[in-house]
């Protein structure tokens, strides 16, 4: 991700910052290639840009408006704060400025039945089910698989990614950036293993005289392995 911008989930939704020093063209410009990669991944959740280090002119703003409407999907709120030393009292004066753009959709049936096991309160999603070759599941937060991730298929969260099964696809936490993100899994051999933007490939298990639960995280810039004791 561009040091221009920063990301931070919170319980209600996705804080993005921007480095004070950059210009506009430059935030633009990040902005714009952050979007593209991470529009799917962001879908049906709630965006605070965090514009408190500035204010926005008439043009910046419609500037930002045009970009975010072209690069988000439906489902997805944004809002804007500004100006967030001022006074209380001014805070609530402009409460209509930073209020949601785009209100979401109602959701479909479908879409509801596909997410009831998402929980708002730990924003931890669970599938309890094998993935195969060709799905694809991306949470923006913590997700939980009960079941095998099988070669070909593709598994992505925002935070941890927890597997009780085989994780044999391709696997990426911390998605966002988050460097402390870890993936846990009964069977750990995945076709390429990701954490924030460190990638790196299952070794041969060949000879493995056991199978065991195992952990990978960042230490020192690269991703290790180590074995959960039970």
């Amino acid at each position: 991700m561009s040091d221009v911008i920063n990301t931070k989930m919170t319980e209600r939704g996705v804080n993005i910052t921007f480095d004070s020093q950059a210009d506009w063209e430059e935030i633009k410009t990040a902005l714009q290639k952050h979007l593209e990669e991470a529009a799917k991944f962001y879908q049906g959740s709630s965006l605070y840009f965090d514009f408190s280090f500035r204010e926005l002119s008439s043009r910046e703003m419609q500037n930002l408006l045009n970009l975010l409407e072209a690069n988000l999907l439906a489902e997805t709120d944004f809002y804007f704060v500004q100006q967030e030393k001022a006074e209380s009292a001014d805070r609530r004066s402009n409460k209509d400025k930073v209020s949601a753009v785009r209100e979401r959709e109602p959701r479909s049936e479908k879409s509801r039945e596909e997410n009831k096991h998402f929980s708002s309160r730990n924003d931890t999603r669970l599938i309890r089910r094998t993935l195969r070759s060709g799905q694809s599941v991306e949470h923006l937060h913590n997700l939980v698989i009960m079941g095998d991730v099988n070669p070909g298929a593709e598994i992505k969260a925002g935070g941890d990614i927890v597997v009780f099964g085989k994780l044999m696809g391709l696997v990426h936490a911390g998605a966002l950036g988050d460097k402390s993100a870890s993936i846990t899994a009964l069977e750990l051999v995945p076709t390429q293993i990701r954490i924030a933007g460190v990638i790196s490939r299952s070794p041969d298990d060949e000879g493995r005289a056991e199978i065991r639960p195992e952990r990978a995280f960042i230490k020192d810039g690269r991703i290790v392995v180590e074995e959960i004791k039970l």
